[in-house]
């Protein structure tokens, strides 16, 4: 349970700074009317990480083996 919660708070932490970059590289171009076309693809992104976590969570509520991609590799090398 504790590897599935480090692995959480790893991938979550990644996905809010590239989230964070992402709106603010939005917000910057939206000053020249082009970060306008790039809200929806943000705000899927955005869903994409709450749809995620969501769908992880409740696997491992259920007593599943849950690993997120990339981020379980890299915490299992340590």
């Amino acid at each position: 349970m504790a590897f599935h919660a480090l692995q959480s708070m790893w991938y979550q932490v990644g996905w809010l700074v590239l989230l964070g970059v992402g709106w603010a590289f939005t917000g910057l171009l939206m000053l020249i009317l082009i970060g306008f076309l790039l809200v929806p693809e943000m705000a899927l992104l955005t869903i994409v990480l709450f749809v995620h976590a969501t769908y992880a969570a409740n696997r491992v509520s259920r007593g599943a083996d849950y690993r997120y991609p990339f981020v379980a590799d890299l915490l299992q090398v340590r």
